[in-house]
């Protein structure tokens, strides 16, 4: 049943990526000058299957939509560099353990511009998976400070494919 699930998720995912993908001819200049890695039809299926497991567990403060995308202190697609699991001195003991992810940043859509960017993730993440991911400071500050990833809520962090990346696109332009 739990593959079942995970391919109708995945079906679902490619339609709306499908829809939303077709970029404007109205696109403005800014967007349309942006250096854009070689495309990705289709998300990966293992790492869609793992952000799943790790969406069941949020609990949602916001859902995800265009206007929650574009309040988040950082979004942008990446592809992970290296994976270590890693204390966060400032958390609680409960909280401290988690996954400090180093990106390689093909396209920033808000919150930076470095090619390279490091966000606490709470979930599974390997070496090549590439993700669009968003969130907040962790503690508050810049952008970046002690980033951390949103997961869940209907997709803050989600598996890369080119309709989610040019509807990410379309919502913070």
């Amino acid at each position: 049943m739990g593959n079942r699930i995970v391919f109708v998720v995945f079906v679902v995912f490619l339609a709306v990526g499908a829809i939303t993908g077709c970029a404007s001819a109205d696109q403005d200049e800014s967007a349309a000058s942006r250096t854009r890695p070689a495309p990705v039809a289709a998300p990966n299926p293992d790492l869609v299957e793992r952000l799943d497991s790790n969406n069941a567990l949020a609990s949602c403060a916001y859902s995800f939509s265009d206007e929650t995308l574009r309040d988040r202190a950082f979004a942008f697609d990446g592809t992970v560099l290296d994976v270590r699991r890693d204390q966060d001195p400032k958390a609680p003991a409960s909280e401290s353990d988690m996954n400090r992810v180093e990106f390689e940043v093909h396209e920033w859509f808000s919150g930076g511009d470095d090619s390279e960017a490091t966000v606490w993730v709470p979930a599974e993440l390997i070496t090549g998976d590439r993700v669009l991911i968003s969130g907040e400071p962790r503690w508050g500050g810049a952008a970046m400070d002690d980033a951390i990833a949103w997961l869940g809520c209907g997709g803050f962090t989600v598996a890369y494919s080119d309709g989610a990346a040019e509807s990410w696109r379309s919502a913070t332009n």
